[in-house]
């Protein structure tokens, strides 16, 4: 792909706005298998915020239901962009939902490395794949003695 944001404000400004939504879940070991499908919204929270909503259906092994889940983006003018578990999506104030916040990934828009995320024993470890203008995609893995898959 000839186009992808250089910088974390460029990565803020692509992101923005509403996007459909497709998973696919493939474990080996410690999952379930199944794919998900929704719509997301980025949108501005604060000053370099971005808060992150999905929502959709899940189907897991022969399970079906609905699903959600907040993430909270900070494009810092330089540095990683940093991802966080929003667990606080309803808090009153801005403040007390980026406080509640917890730290799950960095993205750095220079390097080509994936980013990790430890969890427990297991290593989850990520890519941002730019597949044209208006598709992205995010490529997980996890390793380790409870999950294995993609």
């Amino acid at each position: 792909v000839a186009w992808v944001p250089r910088t974390a404000a460029g990565l803020r400004s692509y992101w923005r706005g509403n996007w459909q939504l497709a998973k696919e879940m493939s474990y080996e070991r410690g999952g379930l298998s199944g794919t998900f499908t929704g719509r997301a919204e980025f949108s501005a929270i604060d000053d370099g915020w971005l808060a992150y909503a999905e929502s959709g259906v899940a189907l897991l092994g022969s399970d079906t239901f609905e699903a959600r889940r907040s993430l909270l983006y900070q494009h810092g003018c330089t540095g990683p962009v940093r991802c966080y578990f929003d667990d606080s999506p309803e808090a009153r104030t801005v403040e007390a939902r980026i406080e509640a916040a917890r730290f799950f990934h960095d993205i750095s828009l220079e390097a080509s490395e994936p980013f990790l995320h430890p969890c427990g024993p297991d290593v989850y470890s990520g890519r941002l794949i730019f597949e044209s203008a208006d598709a992205f995609r995010f490529d997980w893995r996890v390793t380790g003695p409870r999950k294995q898959g993609v």
